[in-house]
């Protein structure tokens, strides 16, 4: 079968090669390879192995014998849905990625590989996923050419994959593609289209300056405004600005702990717009002044995590934000010397009044401590990892 490898070898499952990596690619019934977007549901999606043994001679002592089991081929598969016209959500995608990161084997399967190219909101950029188990990785590659349809294509290679698990969770991630406000550089003669069209670039490094609340403001004014702030293109304008304005320095995204944010030059506005929606909700207590973003990824990863602790949320929880800091010649000494721990300097959190044993009302404050410690690999080779845990000191 043609298809996607996941052995090792010089095969790849292609027979192009002496390797005796078991190349795991799948193939139709009929021989024939297919396109990781294939969607025929007359094609049998089973997998099989190839060896690779094509250009071998007389002399090749390799064992070309097919001895396949075949519950192995019945377990073992692929499947892709390919939509056009949809985009994911950014922040609802990397919530289902992190659900593939911690899989349930016995329910839904076992994952090998998933691979796609994405259409995603507030991007004109084509976002490229692939996991190989529970390590994924993600990037922008390439925008989207004029004329191109856009949509999502993934597919799905695995030992017993419970299909509906993986596609409705997948399609909970996915919109419309939605319609964009029409470019102000060449609708209309008005102002603001001269405007965009003769310093378009200073408007952009102008909006460096602006509280992202106050650009999203802007963005209301009217439909030229929304497709600046708004629209797709806006990222690009803005990172190209900040690159120009900081000579290429990046700068860093910003929350206040009165809630001002600074995050539209690192993200998309409807990201921007649900992390402040999912901070609101949460209404957690900060013992920080400000949060400090070095990237996009940073500040998804952050509005993941509040969309995942309002779901958890009951009357009782209650969030706090603190930071936990180590003196650098504490940290130094943790990484020179191996197997060793380390804990970081007490913070005190909330406070609570108690009951004494005279019936008093005391009040008293929750102290934590993070601690690292090393913990015991058992891969092959070991990796150095350590186990990070969060110590209640105190407390009545």
């Amino acid at each position: 079968g043609h298809g996607h490898g996941h052995g090792h070898g010089h095969g790849d499952g292609h027979g192009d090669g002496h390797g005796h990596g078991h190349g795991h690619g799948h193939g139709h019934d009929d021989g024939h390879g297919h396109a990781a977007d294939c969607t025929d549901p007359s094609h049998s999606h089973g997998h099989g192995h190839d060896h690779g043994h094509d250009h071998c001679d007389d002399s090749c002592d390799h064992d070309h014998s097919d001895k396949v089991d075949s519950r192995h081929n019945k377990e073992v598969g692929s499947f892709s849905l390919v939509k056009d016209g949809l985009e994911v959500d950014p922040l609802k995608f990397n919530r289902w990625v992190r659900l593939l990161a911690t899989l349930d084997r016995e329910t839904n399967g076992m994952l090998y590989r998933c691979k796609a190219v994405l259409a995603q909101a507030g991007s004109t950029r084509k976002l490229i996923f692939h996991a190989v188990a529970d390590v994924v990785e993600q990037q922008e590659l390439g925008e989207w050419r004029e004329g191109e349809t856009r949509g999502c294509k993934i597919v799905f290679i695995g030992k017993n994959l419970k299909r509906e698990w993986f596609e409705e969770g997948f399609m909970k991630t996915t919109r419309p593609i939605r319609l964009q406000f029409p470019d102000p550089q060449t609708k209309g003669p008005s102002a603001l289209g001269r405007l965009f069209r003769d310093a378009g670039d200073a408007f952009y490094q102008m909006l460096l300056y602006c509280w992202t609340q106050d650009a999203s403001r802007l963005g209301r004014c009217s439909k030229q405004m929304a497709h600046a702030v708004f629209s797709d293109a806006a990222l690009p304008q803005l990172q190209r600005a900040t690159e120009a304005a900081l000579g290429g320095t990046v700068r860093k995204g910003l929350q206040l702990q009165g809630g001002r944010l600074w995050m539209h030059a690192l993200v998309s506005m409807p990201v921007v717009n649900a992390y402040a929606k999912a901070v609101k909700e949460a209404g957690a207590e900060f013992h920080v002044k400000e949060l400090v973003f070095a990237s996009g990824p940073e500040v998804t990863a952050a509005a993941v995590t509040w969309l995942e602790l309002n779901d958890l949320a009951d009357e009782t929880a209650q969030y706090h934000v603190m930071e936990f800091v180590w003196r650098e010649e504490t940290m130094q000494s943790f990484f020179s010397v191996p197997g060793s721990s380390t804990s970081s300097a007490l913070v005190k959190g909330a406070s609570y009044t108690y009951i004494d044993d005279l019936g008093d009302h005391e009040e008293d404050r929750f102290k934590f401590r993070m601690v690292l410690k090393p913990e015991p690999s058992n891969t092959d080779p070991p990796i150095e990892q350590h186990r990070i845990s969060i110590q209640l000191v105190g407390g009545k």
